[in-house]
């Protein structure tokens, strides 16, 4: 963000540097939405839901339990799959693809907290965007007062050097429009 100086005689700068402060806090806890969908808070569910499959696996694996017949393997792998699918059905899981042949099981609410918090954002940004297109004159004419009052003010107050800065910036923009052969706007003027 700019180096914004709240003031009062620029109530409509005002309110597009408070749109602007809101986009970019939306854009903030977008990212941090879309940062917890790469995490491992994403694939928590997925580990609790099959550690029981895991642990099954594991135990047959490194002679923790002995194998059973293979009926029995497969009645005990049919037994542990409902209790996931119900699993997953209870808490309001998914099975989602993978690239390639295989599925994860993810809670779809850190998904849809990330898509909410970038709609959340594009809506704020738009906001801001549209304000200062709808008011780009009322801005410009708002800025260009508050430069002649300040300009007025260190007039008034005998502030050589503010009147210098601001006489060296217009002079600076006149030249350079000059240049380019354009005609100097109020967009040349100092902030």
């Amino acid at each position: 963000m700019t180096d914004f100086q709240r003031r009062d005689d620029t109530p409509l700068r005002n309110e597009l540097e408070d749109l602007r402060v809101a986009a970019e806090a939306a854009g903030q806890r977008a990212a941090v939405a879309r940062q917890k969908t790469q995490s491992e808070a994403f694939r928590e569910a997925e580990d609790e839901v099959l550690a029981e499959l895991k642990k099954f696996r594991d135990d047959g694996q490194y002679k923790l339990r002995t194998p059973g017949a293979p009926d029995e393997e497969d009645a005990a792998m049919r037994a542990i799959s409902d209790r996931i699918a119900a699993t997953v059905k209870e808490r309001g899981l998914i099975f989602a693809p993978t690239f390639g042949r295989g599925l994860v099981i993810v809670d779809p609410s850190i998904d849809r907290e990330a898509r909410e918090a970038d709609a959340e954002f594009r809506a704020a940004r738009r906001a801001a965007k549209s304000f200062e297109t709808e008011n780009a004159a009322a801005l410009a004419a708002e800025a260009e007062a508050a430069q002649r009052s300040d300009f007025a003010r260190a007039i008034r107050e005998d502030d050589v050097e503010s009147v210098a800065g601001i006489l060296r910036l217009t002079q600076d923009a006149q030249r350079r429009r000059e240049e380019a052969g354009a005609a100097m706007t109020t967009s040349d003027l100092p902030d």
